[in-house]
């Protein structure tokens, strides 16, 4: 989570900027995540050698992803599986197949290790530390097969499978069942790509000592960069890097911290050269010493801090840098910022040990600042003794912590504690100074969860321990039944807590609160019981006496969510649910409905039918069957927007849901209604072609494709390749699209809309090719008086044409606008306090360069 902090730097930088331009919101969904790996290793030898621990590289684990491995070559006879089988009964199996990505064909010496933990804190260490749980080494066939015994309590189970010179790929799985066989079919092993570097000025001398970052964007195009997909080195003294994380295959977006603003390459494509290694020239700004921000870091004694990390943003520009073993730092304004206000400081340290206590939160500063002083403390501890209602000690245990914020809470899982504690005690380092809390789970049964436990923290005083107490729980006894009285039969109950103090609605997701720390944010519903109603109704739930939510659902009522108070020693509860609306239809014909379900890669986004009520309230989905029907039941009555989704790669770098308006429906309670869907007019088509700009290929940029009919508002991105040739798949329509080019200075890039319209038909292909012509034209600003109207910064009012570098007039009224918009134009400034709009500006046809002079007043 120490990255997370520099996201929205980073975001700011990569091509999501340009959907605040051009694109309109639309429902994507994030892409898989690919885990960065710490470490490098070269393993040279037999497969053999490798089952003698020999490390293959990487570790922690998400979804089944592609990671990035860097190591040797395997070579000579394939040995044996070796697995463990001793212990008691498997509890989970899985089994799968291992082939080579290009060919397809088995691979031979690839190992294969099974491995249970207890949650995010045990990744923290290196795979070649940890005891797996199964382990072997593909044969010649590359199929493998592996168990997990029954044994302590686990929250996640994870696969991991390396070989040397291929990308290290993992899944992961929560809480298998017992018995769980999980077959995973072929898993593909794709070639590493290792990544070497320099970094110089533009008069090519090096940048030594910088904080080299490379993010990888999801196919989505989402701006939300995870720490998982960063890459980190530093360069050393003549400006060269290696990344011991080498990188695989993708867009990935360089960063220098530390340095002036990046200024090429704004994005790196691994992976389409013929050879597995890439050397990487960055260019990046020199930076001004007048504008950079001097100043020493240290603690509360006076004692130097090295190594701490220091941001500074505001008055538009960003800068990065480390303080030195002396604690003195040196923070050089970098690259453009969105932050247009006062300049502020924030300091961290890697390992989280400190908090910033000076400058204070929303001290001014500006560029070229010096004598700045930046003060560090220990973050505060505490000790947390957990007791049951008869004031024993509690030591079989997991012990969640959350830091109160800016959101109600937000998880601290370094901080989280599981197993067994001597004395029911668990010391807590490195809280955040001001309000925390903490949530007790007991892995006895018998006794309940603490719910959220609320302390204060302070990193200037010493704390007193904090005694937390796990009562025993009560019985709930729920009668379930509808209006005339009968019982309600097979519905889910639920009993949540809000941990970010939200009521649930009806679908709000919810995790076991013994998972509440294994996911990556913080879970909104924590669930301390799970029945369903029985023949009777009714069901018998145990929980712990407290304030919580109670939430049923069915296929007969509309949904159930109340506030329950649990204070007696037995409470029973009469409940009377509401009968619901139903929904059922299809979609057709049958070749359509086969062609969208053809555009999701592997069938793992079904088509499916969204209802979306009117005014307020949650949307449900349905998935359309194979033989094209669907349904919907339980459903408030009142009005709803049925919306057709499908799942589309639409190009080589975006994917995600496509979703067409059908009707509005009115449904009613007690009444079944149907519904059928033609999808015929709604089948994506493919558009290709080429790009040219003065007559050269515009190669490796982005472009985007916006629908400019009324209703959906479809907005695609695709790439050119090195040729500048492009295709894309996009739903029926007409569109405007647009090209991306680099800003210089950087970062980020310059957006201009095209004239030419697509109008594609449902299934329809069209290529077009473009030639543009760039324009250069510069401006004179004067005012009503003739003089020149200098250090002006101007917008542009233009269709479609975004160009993120500040444009401001010189010492005698000039601005240069290379590229200017391709058609007719505006300039925009604020002169005398006032918004001013001068223009338009052009330049006769066929004419690519010229000067046009405006005059505050005067009629063009």
């Amino acid at each position: 989570m120490k990255d997370r902090g520099r996201l929205g730097i980073i975001c700011a930088l990569l091509v999501g900027v340009l959907g605040l331009v051009y694109l309109m919101p639309s429902d994507r969904s994030a892409g898989d995540v690919a885990p960065g790996l710490k470490g490098k290793a070269s393993v040279e030898g037999t497969p053999a050698e490798v089952l003698k621990g020999k490390e293959v590289g990487g570790d922690k684990a998400r979804d089944l992803v592609e990671l990035d491995g860097r190591t040797g070559r395997i070579d000579g006879e394939t040995p044996q599986p070796v697995a463990k089988e001793e212990g008691p009964t498997p509890a989970f199996v899985v089994r799968g197949r291992v082939v080579h990505g290009d060919s397809g064909a088995p691979l031979a010496g690839c190992d294969v290790r099974l491995r249970r933990e207890r949650g995010a804190t045990d990744t923290d260490g290196p795979w070649q530390g940890l005891e797996p749980a199964g382990w072997m080494v593909t044969v010649l066939d590359g199929e493998f097969e592996l168990q997990i015994p029954e044994g302590a309590e686990r929250r996640r189970t994870v696969l991991r499978l390396a070989r040397n010179g291929f990308v290290p790929r993992m899944a992961q799985w929560k809480r298998p069942a017992k018995g769980e066989v999980v077959e995973v079919g072929d898993i593909a092993m794709d070639r590493a790509i290792g990544v070497t570097g320099l970094v110089t000025y533009p008069d090519r001398e090096p940048v030594p000592d910088a904080g080299i970052l490379f993010a990888n964007v999801a196919l989505t195009g989402q701006t939300l960069v995870d720490p998982e997909r960063m890459l980190r080195t530093r360069t050393d003294g003549a400006g060269r890097f290696e990344l011991s994380d080498p990188a695989f295959f993708g867009e990935w977006y360089p960063r220098v911290e530390g340095s002036g603003a990046l200024i090429e390459p704004q994005m790196v494509v691994l992976g389409e050269a013929e050879y597995p290694d890439y050397h990487i020239h960055i260019t990046v700004e020199k930076p001004d010493p007048t504008f950079s921000i001097i100043g020493r870091c240290e603690d509360v004694a006076g004692q130097a801090l090295g190594g701490v990390r220091i941001s500074a943003s505001g008055a538009g520009f960003l800068g990065l840098g480390w303080s030195r073993e002396d604690g003195s730092f040196e923070i050089p304004r970098g690259g453009p910022s969105p932050v247009r206000g006062e300049v502020t400081l924030s300091a961290s340290d890697e390992d989280q040990t400190y908090e910033q206590v000076l400058p204070e939160v929303g001290t001014e500063f500006a560029w070229g600042d010096e004598g700045v002083r930046c003060v560090l403390r220990r973050r505060p501890e505490q000790v947390v003794r957990v007791v049951d209602a008869r004031g024993e000690s509690v030591t079989e245990f997991s012990l969640f912590v959350f830091a109160g914020g800016r959101s109600p809470w937000t998880r601290q899982s370094r901080l989280s504690s599981h197993g067994t504690h001597p004395d029911g005690r668990v010391e807590l380092k490195g809280l955040r100074s001001g309000k925390n809390a903490v949530l007790v789970v007991p892995k006895a049964e018998e006794l309940g969860t603490s719910g959220l436990v609320q302390f204060e923290s302070d990193g200037a005083m010493p704390s007193t321990e904090l005694t937390v107490i796990v009562p025993d729980p009560v019985d709930l006894r729920l009668r379930l039944s509808d209006g005339a009285g009968a019982p309600v039969v097979g519905s889910r109950i639920e009993i949540l807590t809000g941990i970010r103090g939200l009521k649930p609605k009806w679908d709000s997701p919810a995790v076991a609160i013994a998972d509440c720390d294994a996911g990556r944010y913080t879970p909104t519903h924590a669930r301390l019981a799970l029945g369903t109603s029985d023949s009777a109704g009714t069901d018998l739930l145990k929980v712990a006496p407290g304030t919580w939510y109670l939430r049923i659902t069915g296929d007969s009522h509309i949904p159930y969510v109340e506030k329950i108070e649990l204070q007696q020693a037995r409470t029973s509860v009469p409940i009377t649910l509401l009968a619901g609306c139903s929904l059922t239809g299809s979609v057709g014909p049958e070749a359509a409905l086969v062609t969208l379900a053809q555009l999701s890669p592997g069938g793992k986004n079904p088509v499916t039918v969204e209802l979306k009520p009117k005014g307020s309230g949650a949307s449900v989905l349905a998935q359309v069957q194979p033989d094209g029907s669907f349904g919907f039941k339980s459903l408030e009555p009142g009005e709803y927007d049925a919306i057709l989704r499908y799942w589309m790669r639409t190009s080589d770098v975006t994917e995600g849901w496509i979703q067409v308006p059908m009707e509005t429906l009115e449904l009613s309670a007690d009444q079944n209604q149907t519904l059928y869907i033609d999808a015929q007019p709604h089948l994506p088509g493919l558009i290709s072609g080429r790009f040219q700009v003065d007559g050269q290929p515009l190669s490796g940029k982005h472009c985007f494709a916006k629908q400019k009919d009324p209703g959906p508002v479809h907005a695609l991105r695709f790439s050119t390749d090195s040729e500048g040739r492009f295709e894309a798949r996009i739903p029926p329509g007409n569109y405007t699209y647009a090209i991306t080019m680099e800003a210089q200075p950087g970062p980020g890039w310059i957006m201009m809309t095209l004239p030419e319209t697509w109008n594609l038909a449902p299934g329809d292909e069209q290529n077009s090719e473009h030639n543009l012509e760039l324009r250069t034209i510069r401006v004179r600003l004067l005012d009503e008086y003739g003089a020149p109207i200098t250090h002006q910064k101007i917008g542009l009012d233009a269709n479609g044409f975004h160009n993120p570098t500040a444009k401001v007039t010189d010492a005698t009224g000039w601005v240069t606008l290379d590229p200017a918009p391709l058609d007719a134009f505006h300039i925009t400034a604020t002169i005398h306090d006032t918004k001013q709009t001068l223009g338009p500006v052009d330049l006769p046809p066929g004419q690519t360069t010229g000067d046009v002079t405006l005059r505050i007043g005067e009629e063009r």
